[in-house]
């Protein structure tokens, strides 16, 4: 009975990612014939469809499941991923939906290019082979160059939307290049192509010395190289702070969030799976160290020079990036379970900051300069407030939630001997607590500027609230989420499909 109705069986499996697909396809019908402004409408359409997903994913009892002959991998590690993602989606469509009346040129074809985005992350981060890898790396990425460019009246939204694109499409070729090499030498699309190459070669009695052929080496490479684009880790990451700053603010906070937890939640599966012996016998990690240790100093000393707060963020993103791949390149379980710790860390408190900019605006624009923040303490005491929790969460200063996602990855490299690595994560922190620091300074101890006028909607009040007792009172809690990680790590190690 499996293998007649496998093709039901399979499509039954991925019901969440259908769900976004047909339910943003029947929402753009829908304000396309209304004539009176959707936004609102179709953004709680999409919560609703969201959290129906969400229960389909905790619902699932398929476990460590191949699907469409060995295109998607299903297991609690994909599941726990989606859900993140479902749910920072729905606090971006909170966030819009109270945009409906200041941000006329957003339209309810926004949230329909989300839904798409965030369907083809879902496929991603499920992806087992390198074809519907690409698909699913194009789905994710086609709505975002368009969200990017949402502000056609304004010229910087152009240019961010014609920067992401065409290093996206760059990074895409790079990335089909690479895979097809891997696929000419190996015979097989699946991410397993290195095992399969590395067991037929030892029966054969040719690699005796454990070396990858260069033309495995150069596909390999360019992969990670086009994924590194898309994270925007360093020395690949020039295109992140000109789309930061000129994408819709709300696109910002997408960008900023739901992308780079999805790229690297596949760039941990493909580095670490049991089957794929880049990190184990291939000491590929050396790569991924580099990356990693560039992207935290080229990210903390790009941010010192900013004047924008969302270019700083463009620049912090990239720095918590490589403190980030640092959990990748431990490789254990220890490293990989803080890694995860970290992006759901990571997503709170970008999440929260958002929030919180979109409450800074004067004259039906958003005040993107970090002096607008001058004195804001003192006629907004609660907001000022909430941006200092957050910024001294990002800056890993304990008590808060951001210490302990810095402190879990650096632990772990300890442990595997890493001891330069980590000591140069530290002072890559200890540079960027100066940026996140000068925010906190500017906001309490200089002059009143009276630039902003604050935008208080109930759900960015909610959200910015909610987001700031998660990082206070993380440390009194932190055991569940360590623990939901710590097993899907365990299955993301060991998985059978």
């Amino acid at each position: 009975m499996r293998n007649m109705y496998s093709i039901w069986y399979d499509l039954s499996v991925i019901v969440p990612e259908l769900n976004l697909i047909f339910g943003a396809l029947l929402f753009l019908l829908f304000g396309a014939f209304t004539k009176k402004n959707t936004l609102k409408y179709v953004c709680y359409g999409a919560i609703v469809l969201m959290i129906a997903s969400i229960y389909h994913v905790c619902a699932n009892t398929v476990k460590d499941t191949m699907l469409f002959n060995g295109m998607l991998l299903v297991n609690e590690y994909t599941s726990l991923i989606k859900i993140l993602l479902l749910i920072a989606a729905i606090v971006i469509f909170f966030m819009q939906a109270s945009l409906e009346r200041t941000d006329q040129y957003i339209s309810f074809e926004m949230p329909v290019l989300m839904m798409l985005s965030t369907s083809g992350m879902m496929f991603l981060v499920s992806s087992k082979n390198f074809l519907s890898l690409y698909l699913s790396l194009e789905l994710m990425s086609l709505p975002l160059y368009i969200m990017a460019a949402f502000n056609r009246n304004n010229e910087f939204s152009a240019e961010a939307g014609l920067k992401y694109f065409v290093l996206g499409a760059l990074s895409s070729g790079l990335y089909l290049f690479g895979a097809s090499l891997l696929y000419g030498f190996t015979g097989t699309g699946g991410f397993e192509a290195i095992t399969h190459y590395h067991y037929n070669a030892a029966a054969m009695g040719i690699n005796s010395g454990n070396m990858l052929p260069v033309i495995m080496l150069t596909g390999i490479i360019f992969i990670v190289v086009s994924i590194c684009f898309k994270v925007s880790a360093a020395p690949f990451h020039m295109w992140a702070p000109d789309v930061y700053q000129g994408s819709p603010t709300i696109v910002t906070a997408f960008f900023a969030a739901l992308p780079k937890v999805a790229m690297l939640a596949l760039f941990a599966r493909l580095l670490s799976d049991p089957y794929n012996l880049l990190l184990g016998l291939y000491k590929f990690d050396q790569i991924i160290i580099f990356i990693s240790i560039a992207s935290m100093f080229i990210g903390s000393f790009g941010a010192i020079m900013q004047k924008s707060i969302k270019r700083m963020l463009a620049y912090s993103s990239i720095a918590h990036v490589g403190f980030a791949l640092i959990g990748i390149a431990a490789n254990q379980v220890e490293g990989l379970r803080g890694f995860i710790v970290y992006i759901i860390i990571y997503l709170a408190m970008t999440l929260g900051i958002f929030a919180c900019i979109l409450m800074l605006r004067k004259d039906d624009e958003y005040k993107d300069n970090i002096s607008d923040l001058s004195g804001i303490a003192k006629k907004y005491p609660y907001l000022a407030f909430a941006i200092a929790v957050l910024m001294f969460s990002l800056a890993g200063i304990p008590p808060l939630a951001g210490f302990f996602a810095k402190f879990y990855v650096l632990l772990a490299a300890i442990k595997e001997g890493m001891y330069i690595y980590s000591v140069a994560a530290v002072i890559a922190s200890v540079i960027s607590a100066f940026y996140y620091l000068r925010i906190v300074k500017i906001m309490y101890f200089d002059e009143t500027k009276n630039s902003v006028q604050g935008f208080f909607p109930i759900t960015l009040k909610v959200i910015a609230a909610l987001t700031v007792v998660f990082n206070l009172l993380y440390f009194i809690f932190p055991t569940p989420i360590v623990i939901i990680a710590e097993e899907v790590v365990k299955v993301l190690l060991d998985w059978h499909p």
